[in-house]
């Protein structure tokens, strides 16, 4: 499923950062001596970050933003020579095929006697939304825009609009979705109920408009990290929050 991590993670475009968030998530996995080669560029001969395995062992990561990444395994790795590291761990931004990591790890096992760890968009989408979002908001923050900015158009005035534009019905537009019932649709379109993320999401692609475009603001939620929500929903959630925060201050 296509998500805002991964969104996000496709628009990484500064190798400094990625490396540095690479070595975030080895210190967050209990690596050690996790040291950075080049953190302000420079040649560092194919090795980003190396780092001592839990055995004692040496490690090397190479990261990569390339999408080339046949190409870049085998500019990298090539010059390394069997036994010179215990572990190998490769962070990519690449959507990588079961036999693209078989035959890396292949490579490997074979050739370098050594073990190989792949972290490519998918696996870092599964890292930093389970657990490590707080690594996740401090490199992703500035690339999605986590930034509650006003919505021109209320979402479900605009959801309403684009449905009727198209001569569609409520159960039109629910069947699209296959989880979602016309009564869902109604609330969405009375500002009774909000979309999941994912349905956001899904919205979008119905009517292929951007989340902006829908009236969508993107916000940052503790335990999901970043989602859409409606400006109408968030408003009301923050009306109730200060109502509370009142009745707090004033109960003795």
């Amino acid at each position: 499923m296509y998500t805002l991590t991964i969104a996000a993670l496709d628009q990484f475009d500064n190798q400094h950062d990625f490396e540095r968030m690479a070595a975030d998530i080895l210190n967050a996995l209990d690596y050690m001596e996790v040291v950075l080669i080049a953190p302000r560029g420079g040649s560092d001969g194919g090795r980003d970050i190396t780092f001592t395995t839990a055995s004692g062992g040496k490690g090397l990561a190479c990261v990569t933003l390339r999408k080339d990444i046949d190409a870049k395994f085998k500019e990298d790795f090539s010059k390394r020579q069997a036994g010179e590291y215990e572990k190998y761990v490769l962070f990519c931004t690449a959507h990588l095929t079961a036999q693209q990591k078989q035959k890396f790890d292949k490579y490997c096992v074979n050739n370098l006697k050594a073990e190989l760890v792949v972290y490519d968009i998918e696996a870092l989408r599964s890292l930093l939304d389970t657990k490590m979002t707080k690594t996740k908001e401090r490199y992703l923050h500035s690339i999605i825009g986590f930034e509650n900015k006003p919505s021109t158009e209320i979402f479900h005035e605009k959801l309403k609009s684009e449905r009727i534009k198209r001569k569609w019905k409520e159960e039109d537009l629910a069947k699209r979705f296959g989880n979602v019932t016309p009564q869902d649709v109604y609330k969405w379109e009375k500002g009774e109920a909000e979309p999941c993320s994912a349905d956001m999401e899904w919205i979008c692609k119905i009517f292929e408009k951007t989340p902006q475009e829908m009236g969508m603001v993107l916000v940052w939620d503790e335990f999901m990290g970043a989602v859409w929500r409606s400006q109408f929903i968030m408003d009301v959630e923050e009306l109730e929050d200060m109502f509370e925060a009142e009745d707090e201050e004033y109960h003795f």
